[in-house]
């Protein structure tokens, strides 16, 4: 995947490796579920306390293919091309993205150079 011509103010783009990854503004790796095929997340009540969703700050706005929608719990999360983007609890900030490839379903949201 190309990198991205825009990124939100409340997420960031670190080089790692031979990749950029996103990370949002604490450091903590951001991932995507390939089973997710909607903009709706899947990942609700103890999935989400494993796998929080990344919530934009409160005056984030849609900008080119990050678009924010609203949790069924009322929370706003960003997605990214369509899918809803989360954390992962058990990460560390600026650490290795622990949950890449989890369930062989998880993947860290990362661009080729």
């Amino acid at each position: 995947m190309s990198i991205p011509s825009v990124v939100p103010a409340d997420l960031s783009l670190f080089e790692e490796g031979t990749s950029y990854v996103m990370r949002n503004d604490e450091g903590y790796a951001i991932y995507w579920s390939k089973s997710h095929q909607t903009a709706k997340t899947l990942c609700e009540g103890d999935c989400a306390k494993l796998w929080p969703p990344v919530v934009p700050s409160a005056d984030a706005r849609d900008i080119g293919e990050w678009k924010t929608i609203k949790r069924s719990d009322g929370v706003r999360q960003w997605t990214y091309q369509g899918k809803p983007l989360h954390l992962y609890s058990k990460d560390e900030s600026g650490r290795p993205a622990a949950g890449d490839g989890l369930n062989g379903d998880w993947q860290i949201l990362k661009f080729s150079k």
